[in-house]
């Protein structure tokens, strides 16, 4: 709600996010492909001050919308990105 480039011009470096992917609109609406440029995109602006992101999932995807495609390909971008971001 708040917008991701303006909680990394805030905030970035000074506190640490805990969050999945767009709950509301791209885990809902989104592709899978939209739901992995979303993860890249949270790993690049909140997760380049050294740290300050750590990467989640909705507690109870079902019940929100959230479809095990998007959750496994949510899970799998976090992954493998981040595997080349923080070797």
């Amino acid at each position: 709600n708040m917008g991701l480039e303006n909680l990394a011009q805030r905030f970035g470096g000074k506190i640490c996010f805990w969050c999945p992917v767009d709950i509301q609109n791209v885990m809902v609406n989104g592709t899978t492909d939209d739901v992995k440029a979303y993860a890249r995109k949270l790993i690049d602006k909140l997760g380049c001050y050294n740290g300050g992101f750590i990467a989640k999932w909705y507690g109870d995807p079902e019940v929100v919308g959230h479809g095990w495609e998007k959750v496994n390909a949510m899970a799998e971008e976090f992954t493998q990105y981040g595997k080349i971001i923080y070797p």
